[in-house]
């Protein structure tokens, strides 16, 4: 006897209905397809949603949220910075001639000189070229050909150590004042060209108010100095017809000799010739030719005016230009030596002349 179980045709269609609509929903939503590790892109950070406890605080509107965010890192790539080409730092010049000790790196590009007790006690360096022992101890300098002996050392410790013993920059000095009393003195320079350097730095109208002792001593802007220093750039000078023609190899015997008949003292003069005479030895012409300036065209391209006017005023500006031979010239007819009295004020300085 078979026992056999009866069903609703009607109710049997509805249940396979049923079926492949949770199928199909079931497919939509992947529930047929394992889940693929997702790989987000370069950048993108992975959120994950949970569920926010009741313990956390909430934010400062005091709204429960249902879920925190909590934010998976992804590192980033470094993004790509191009470093710049260092900038070389400037030379920073020593103070110089300013009777105060130098400080620090600075850049001397004349004699460095140790100083104590107003005398010289060592040479360190000339034009940034060190001075060998044992002449740097002996205060004898025998790098710049000018062969200087301690004397003279002495005498630079002497003008620019007073205020105390220390390492000092010392160099070319171009404006000298000696009035015959303390004086307020101010100095202007009219150039057709421009003032590329000076010390003290030289302010548009010059020099003001100026304290200069009989001595030389100079007080600008409450430092101490010893000489005002300027150098311009002139395009042109008109050169001088009359001179002398020298070997180089003897040109700090001529400079000495004309030094003294122009009316440089014996310091102002080893000024000079401490700046020119290595310069001058180290062109490659091996002759010479030596002038001065005439004072119109000394006026011209560089004019002094100082105020109140000095009694004396020395200004020896030479010209010198570089020959491969021997040339004729003109004799040079030099004035008569001055006496120097009253307020003097001395200048000098020199161009080279390279234009053929």
């Amino acid at each position: 006897m078979r026992n056999y179980i009866r069903t609703n045709s009607k109710g049997g269609v509805e249940i396979i209905i049923l079926l492949i609509i949770i199928a199909a929903s079931l497919a939509f939503v992947g529930g047929f397809t394992p889940h693929k590790k997702f790989t987000p892109p370069p950048g993108i950070s992975i959120v994950s949603l949970k569920d926010q406890d009741a313990n956390t605080p909430q934010s400062s509107l005091q709204l429960k949220a249902p879920a925190i965010i909590t934010a998976i890192s992804t590192p980033m790539p470094t993004p790509f910075t191009p470093v710049p080409t260092p900038i070389p730092t400037p030379k920073v010049v020593c103070n110089t001639n300013n009777g105060y000790p130098i400080e620090g790196s600075c850049y001397c590009p004349f004699w460095v000189v140790q100083c104590k007790n107003r005398q010289c006690e060592k040479i360190i360096s000339y034009n940034n070229q060190q001075i060998s022992e044992p002449d740097a101890s002996n205060c004898i300098d025998n790098v710049s050909g000018l062969n200087q002996d301690r004397k003279y050392f002495d005498e630079m410790c002497d003008q620019w150590g007073r205020n105390e013993d220390g390492t000092y920059c010392v160099g070319k000095p171009v404006i000298y004042l000696y009035p015959e009393k303390k004086t307020l003195i101010d100095v202007l320079v009219e150039t057709t060209g421009i003032i590329v350097t000076s010390d003290p730095i030289y302010p548009e109208g010059g020099w003001k108010n100026v304290l200069a002792y009989p001595d030389g001593t100079l007080i600008y802007q409450e430092k101490k100095y010893r000489e005002l220093f300027y150098e311009s750039s002139v395009s042109y000078i008109n050169p001088p017809e009359k001179g002398i023609v020298v070997n180089k190899d003897d040109i700090e015997k001529l400079l000495g000799e004309l030094n003294k008949k122009l009316g440089l003292t014996g310091f102002e003069s080893k000024e000079l010739t401490d700046f020119w005479v290595p310069r001058l030895k180290n062109l490659k012409s091996p002759y010479i030719f030596v002038s001065l300036i005439e004072k119109e065209e000394k006026e011209r391209i560089d004019k002094i005016n100082i105020n109140p006017k000095p009694n004396i005023l020395l200004e020896v500006l030479y010209y010198f230009k570089p020959l491969e031979k021997p040339v004729e010239a003109k004799s040079l007819t030099l004035p008569t030596t001055p006496k120097r009295e009253g307020f003097v004020a001395v200048e000098w300085g020199g161009t080279i002349d390279f234009e053929n």
